[in-house]
């Protein structure tokens, strides 16, 4: 359960959409198909508790959308200009970028009683035993929760935040990638 609560939220915040360029459209329309298909092979008490998780979901990113956008815009630009200039102290930046994201925690917090409250341990163990590799299975919860949130948020209010979730992403995956450097 623990493990699936955790890819959950790293699903959050990697990836939710792709941009709109002929074979990216392709692409994603062969995903939808594959999600579809991931989606078909579980049982419907697992469907039932992942629409209602992504239900809840949805309101959470309602409710702390201001927080969110404000505290992901900061913690991008700072990991922006950590990559544009020299002489700066990776650690102090990352400690800087993680007071910043605190303010996030009560959307975390939201988002661990929508999980808890909406998938049973046999749910999670089904979800679990999809995908076998560890990188498929986090690419399979990602997809899957793309397509709840989309199925499921009134009005897609989410998307644009899950767009900066995914830059997000990049930019601590590409300030990672330069202190390794």
């Amino acid at each position: 359960m623990r493990l699936f609560s955790n890819y959950l939220f790293t699903a959050l915040i990697i990836n939710f959409f792709l941009l709109a360029s002929p074979k990216e459209a392709l692409a994603q329309k062969e995903e939808s198909s594959s999600v579809e298909a991931d989606m078909a092979r579980l049982s419907p008490s697992t469907q039932t508790e992942l629409d209602s998780m992504a239900l809840d979901l949805c309101n959470c990113l309602q409710q702390e959308e201001k927080t969110l956008r404000l505290s992901l815009d900061k913690a991008i630009a700072l990991l922006q200009e950590a990559q544009n200039k020299e002489g700066l102290n990776p650690e102090e930046r990352l400690l800087e970028v993680r007071k910043i994201m605190l303010n996030t925690r009560p959307f975390s917090q939201c988002l661990s009683e929508a999980k808890k409250n909406n998938i049973s341990a046999a749910s999670a163990q089904e979800l679990l035993e999809m995908a076998g590799d560890p990188a498929v299975e986090r690419q399979k919860y990602t997809d899957m929760l793309n397509s709840l949130l989309a199925k499921n948020c009134p009005d897609n209010h989410g998307q644009d935040i899950f767009q900066k979730f995914n830059d997000f992403g990049d930019e601590m995956q590409a300030f990672k990638k330069r202190t390794k450097e």
